[in-house]
């Protein structure tokens, strides 16, 4: 009722200032009397589009044939978070490479060295989510974006240092991050409304799917690898010794059975 008021006394100031508001659209108008009551909202109805700093359409495809488009927008009250997403989904975050560490075979020792020096040929170049893969996909529960690949594995990876927004992971479309980078570049959508008990207190909800249900979905039931090994406690990133060969049984653990990869970036400022 409130904002319906707001809405007529914004139509009605915009007419005595000589706007034609038939160049005002619906969208706007609604827009701005929801930002006069910003305050009055409680953070579960953060969805209102005054709350997105920028929106981001991906586009997925499954070994090649297109599964749609989301678009996400990334809440302004995790301003240090949005803005290394942003950085991600733009190419333009830089960081070092990260020396190996000692593995445990000669082989997974070679493939590190191997790695490093790939990553530090690449360093001129911004580390993107473009060409990154979806890494898991745990129907109903959470799907797992962000396994960069080629030249930016091995690269330094982001703070997402925001403590939390206040919003619940368990929201359909909800798009969190774990705090503290120790997730990786992993960013994590829940797909359907009640999923993501296994994202973990350090989960940040930074966004939120607002267009492209349909292509959750789709993502929700494609076909992934499974251990047969009961319910092993899911891993908060893609894993270097799985990449590197080891023998650890549970790499591929929800992984798509076809390589399910982001192709293409758009960003928006809202």
């Amino acid at each position: 009722m409130v904002i319906f008021f707001l809405v007529v006394f914004l139509a009605a100031q915009l007419g005595a200032s000589g706007y034609d508001s038939s160049f005002i659209t619906r969208r706007a108008v609604v827009g701005a009397a929801c930002a006069s009551v910003t305050a009055l909202l409680p953070r579960e109805d953060a969805m209102a589009e005054d709350a997105f700093s920028y929106y981001v359409a991906l586009d997925v495809a499954s070994d090649s044939n297109p599964l749609g488009r989301l678009t996400i927008g990334l809440y302004d009250f995790a301003p240090s978070t949005s803005n290394e997403l942003v950085q991600l989904f733009s190419g333009n975050f830089m960081s070092s490479c990260t020396p190996p560490t000692k593995r445990s075979t000669d082989r997974e020792n070679l493939e590190a060295r191997r790695a490093y020096s790939n990553c530090q040929s690449g360093m001129e170049l911004g580390v993107t989510y473009e060409g990154s893969t979806v890494w898991r996909v745990a129907k109903d529960e959470r799907i797992d974006f962000g396994a960069v690949r080629g030249k930016f594995i091995g690269r330094k990876e982001p703070e997402f240092a925001d403590l939390g927004t206040g919003l619940s992971v368990k929201r359909r479309g909800a798009v969190s991050v774990v705090k503290g980078g120790s997730a990786g570049f992993t960013f994590t959508v829940t797909p359907v409304e009640g999923g993501g008990n296994s994202l973990g207190g350090d989960a940040v909800v930074v966004g939120q799917v607002v267009e492209g249900f349909e292509t959750l979905d789709k993502l929700n039931n494609i076909g992934v690898v499974k251990s047969g090994i009961g319910s092993p406690k899911l891993r908060d990133k893609p894993s270097r010794e799985c990449r590197y060969g080891g023998k650890e049984s549970n790499c591929s653990q929800y992984k798509p059975l076809r390589k399910t990869e982001i192709t293409q970036i758009q960003v928006k400022k809202a």
